[in-house]
């Protein structure tokens, strides 16, 4: 026999947004009045829970949060139990914005509130959210889950009825969506429910106009800074894991876009011993990396995530007291090869205020694979201690499942087109996290992707783990090798003088397997920062009120 949770109604009722978890955001979600049921959309394309006549659905007086007066609000008032001691389910895939690969960690939740406007950038230092793990998944979520490695999750005692609301995010990456019918007590499978739709991140901010599930409704990017280079092309990797071209605009001009586009080198060619060309640019062109990104807090902190493409040589002008600033306060920054620079010297002294152990340098062996393409393995333990490590698992299988890997039988390598070898995580390295080594026939020895979670010395909470902010990924190959950007004028060996314009000459097509692998780190450096010895947990779900 079914049990209904009470449900009356409400008049006059102010609603308040809750993000449970280590960071709250006491956000009010408007005043309304009413008898209405169901849920539409408000007029910035958001979810709203306001019915037909704007009418609260459901009803109970209370202020939204969890407890509160005992009866139920809004879509808690649609949550029942079944007979079997069950519960209503939703399951399905979560996709990248190019719909091919199925992505990890992703926050999948329905939302009893209006969930709240996402704003690019970090927060004003002292903020309350500057260092909230969960603060950006607003409106209250009932319902909650993670996708596995193999993309899938599954909500349990979800809301019943029509038009019901789910967001799909993971950091400020946010899909918003009603799905038509959720069957009471039954289990809902959306793979099936809302095909031939596939449900992804979105790959264009903005109120949807695309008919389907998410039409109407609001779609978040976060706001990604691109500092190009004249030996890899970072910045064509986005458009491969499908971010439309639209999002492309010059840094430091007006534009509406998500991916901005600040050349390195100074504006000039790359290179010390050669000449490779200058790195790309939009056009309209945006401005120098060093001139307008980091050089100031202002302009760097704007941005949710830098990623830093190889020049070719050392950083131009690189500025490490604003890059540190930045990550400490929350950013997150993919660093890659030559971009060192920032942490270290040519020769392997410590850049202030980096500290000294961060990796084992050793840039005179730039050079050790520059013979051809080798293969590099997973990290699967903490490189602390030796203990598990849940992302580095989750990664492996998550590689196998893409087909990334020389082989899915347990012992499949990641092969890597254009690999170097400047840094190696060893036992003195405790700030930071091997996530991809190379094979142990390769020599010499050398990490193809660490990271470091910052601030360094971090408070502790409440379950005697560290509080930590922001995130740096380094990766000491080059991703776009083997995409033949540009015409290959990136990776060319014997330069190039023509203008190269990002997205048009970037290729499109399938990533290839260390771009898949850095399209996991690319998402993985979006969600919010945990401690790398824990496997992440969805937000706590608000209980149904009985």
């Amino acid at each position: 026999m079914k049990k209904i949770w009470l449900t009356t109604i409400a008049i006059g009722i102010g609603l308040f947004m809750v993000a449970p978890g280590c960071g709250s955001s006491n956000n009010s979600s408007g005043f309304s009045q009413g008898g209405g049921s169901g849920s539409g959309s408000s007029s910035d394309g958001s979810i709203s829970l306001l019915g037909d006549e704007g009418g609260i659905v459901g009803g109970g007086f209370s202020d939204g949060s969890s407890g509160g007066t005992g009866q139920c609000v809004n879509l808690q008032c649609q949550q029942h139990t079944c007979g079997d001691g069950g519960s209503t389910t939703i399951t399905g895939t979560v996709y990248d914005p190019a719909g091919k690969n199925p992505l990890y960690d992703v926050v999948v939740f329905v939302p009893n509130t209006t969930p709240a406007p996402i704003t690019g950038g970090i927060p004003a230092s002292g903020s309350a959210n500057s260092c909230s793990c969960e603060a950006v998944y607003t409106g209250q979520p009932i319902a909650s889950a993670l996708t596995g490695a193999d993309g899938k999750f599954t909500l349990t005692n979800a809301p019943d009825g029509t038009d019901i609301p789910l967001v799909v995010q993971i950091g400020k990456w946010r899909t918003q969506l009603k799905i038509p019918k959720v069957t009471e007590c039954g289990s809902n499978d959306l793979d099936t429910l809302l095909a031939p739709y596939k449900l992804a991140l979105p790959g264009q901010a903005g109120v949807s106009t695309t008919a389907g599930p998410t039409q109407g409704l609001q779609q978040d990017l976060p706001s990604i800074a691109v500092s190009t280079g004249g030996a890899d092309s970072l910045e064509c990797l986005l458009l491969r894991a499908g971010v439309s071209p639209n999002e492309y605009v010059g840094g430091g001009t007006s534009g509406p876009g998500h991916v901005h586009i600040y050349p390195g080198c100074d504006g000039q060619s790359c290179g010390v011993t050669q000449n490779v060309g200058p790195a790309p640019n939009t056009s309209p062109a945006g401005l120098a990396s060093d001139q307008k990104l980091w050089d100031s807090p202002a302009d760097i902190d704007a941005y949710d995530i830098v990623l830093l493409s190889c020049e070719g040589t050392g950083t131009t002008n690189p500025n490490s007291q604003i890059l540190y600033d930045y990550v400490d306060s929350g950013g997150r920054v993919f660093a890659e090869h030559w971009h060192l620079t920032w942490f270290t010297t040519l020769l392997g002294t410590a850049v202030a205020p980096f500290p000294a152990d961060l990796a084992t340098w050793d840039v005179l062996n730039d050079g050790a694979y520059k013979s051809g393409a080798i293969s590099a393995t997973i990290v699967e333990a903490l490189s602390s201690n030796g203990q598990p490590f849940p992302k580095g698992e989750a990664l492996y299988q998550w590689l196998a499942n893409v087909g990334a890997l020389t082989s899915d039988a347990g012992t499949g390598e990641l092969p890597i087109a254009v690999a170097r070898g400047d840094a190696t995580i060893q036992a003195g390295n405790t700030l930071s996290q091997a996530w991809i080594q190379t094979d142990p026939s390769v020599s010499p020895a050398s990490t193809q992707y660490f990271s470091f979670d910052m601030p360094f010395t971090p408070t502790i909470d409440d379950a005697g783990l560290p509080n930590y902010c922001g995130r740096v990924v380094f990766s000491d190959l080059h991703i776009g090798a083997a995409a033949n950007d540009y015409g290959g004028a990136t990776a060319s060996a014997s330069g190039h003088t023509n203008a190269l314009t990002t997205p048009s000459g970037c290729t499109t097509g399938d990533l290839s397997p260390d771009e898949k692998a850095l399209e996991f780190m690319l998402f993985d450096l979006s969600s919010c920062v945990t401690p790398v010895t824990v496997a992440p947990t969805p937000p706590t779900p608000t209980p149904p009120i009985k």
